[in-house]
């Protein structure tokens, strides 16, 4: 497999593949509801790996972000204005994209300005970024948390921030649904969608504070219970809001505790193809929705587009995602080893 980082850990790529997965087949067979499904898999995952980072392992925040920048600003860049060429010279219904809507895209504001028309209004192929928009701002948002934390300096401050955030994000959630179902555009706005992904770094970061003094031990059977007690939220009960509010907490406590899971059920996830898929989720991502558009106005091509969406991906994430975040890391490294040589030959005594 071609390198991409280290300390990768197998069960986490192929959780990562199997999200990628269920996007792909949600959008080319006509089952939206794995597509949500696999969204959601992806923000639990970023939310145990962010609160890692942030508030367990403490990385400094100016490494956190050139290291999600690297990996995400690039690729997106490039693909949002090769988007915006293809809608206005290629695509069927010719759009010619607005300055203040690329704007708004390439700044990841674009599931709230502009209201109208919104991002799922089908203009041109970018309905999926939504996704990203939740990502980055639940980024930021961690990020605060973590300078405000180090000013307060009490015990108990990182836990009541996160369990309270994502509380209020529940209740919130529960809220509008209440008031208007689930057939606008709100629930895809960071202050709604954010929740599984908070709930999986608070989840993470409580349980490796208290789990090893309380003693707590998780059954291995439990995170498939869970797994799919949330795909039948997804499946059964979007009428009542599930996928909104109980699928997301549950999956975050599935990735959470992977690795209890049975030895056979870890083998299956860290198999090769679904590890590949994960290594390459973010190119796929991003290049199957145009030819998931083409594949929705010829429904009988489907697999063809399917297949070119894949090798899209795959060219994309081989030609420049990768070279681009290993060039730029590696120039960071560099960079900050210079820093750290420069401060001990200023500090050596004379």
């Amino acid at each position: 497999m071609v390198k991409t980082r280290t300390g990768s850990i197998p069960y986490l790529d192929g959780w990562r593949g199997l999200a990628i997965l269920c996007v792909l087949v949600g959008h080319f067979f006509k089952l939206d509801v794995l597509g949500g499904l696999g969204v959601q898999m992806f923000f639990v995952l970023s939310g145990l790996l962010m609160g890692q980072l942030l508030f367990i392992k403490r990385v400094g925040l100016k490494t956190f972000f050139f290291r999600r920048f690297s990996r995400v600003l690039p690729t997106f860049w490039l693909f949002t204005a090769t988007m915006a060429v293809y809608a206005a010279s290629f695509q069927p219904e010719v759009y010619e994209v607005p300055f203040s809507e690329l704007v708004s895209t390439l700044a990841f504001l674009r599931t709230y300005y502009p209201a109208t028309p919104h991002i799922w209004a089908n203009d041109w192929p970018i309905e999926h970024v939504w996704s990203l928009n939740v990502e980055e701002h639940s980024y930021a948002y961690l990020a605060l948390g973590v300078v405000l934390l180090r000013l307060v300096r009490r015990h108990l401050a990182a836990d009541i921030f996160l369990v309270g955030t994502t509380g209020l994000i529940l209740v919130l959630t529960a809220h509008r649904f209440a008031m208007m179902g689930d057939a606008t555009p709100w629930a895809i706005q960071s202050q709604y969608a954010a929740l599984g992904l908070l709930a999986s770094a608070s989840y993470g970061v409580l349980h490796h504070k208290y789990a090893s003094s309380m003693r707590i031990a998780v059954p291995g059977l439990l995170p498939v219970v869970t797994f799919g007690i949330g795909l039948v939220c997804y499946i059964g009960y979007r009428d009542k809001g599930l996928h909104l509010m109980l699928a997301p907490l549950l999956l975050a406590f599935t990735v959470n505790q992977l690795a209890v899971l049975p030895a056979a059920i870890r083998t299956l996830l860290s198999a090769a193809w679904l590890r590949w898929l994960g290594v390459c989720s973010f190119s796929l991502y991003l290049w199957q929705q145009p030819f998931y558009h083409a594949a929705r106005h010829e429904p009988a091509h489907g697999m063809f587009y399917l297949a070119a969406a894949m090798i899209a991906g795959a060219l994309s994430f081989y030609l420049f995602e990768n070279p681009i975040r290993l060039r730029l890391n590696a120039w960071w490294e560099k960079r900050n080893a210079s820093a750290v040589q420069s401060v001990a030959r200023v500090d050596r005594p004379a």
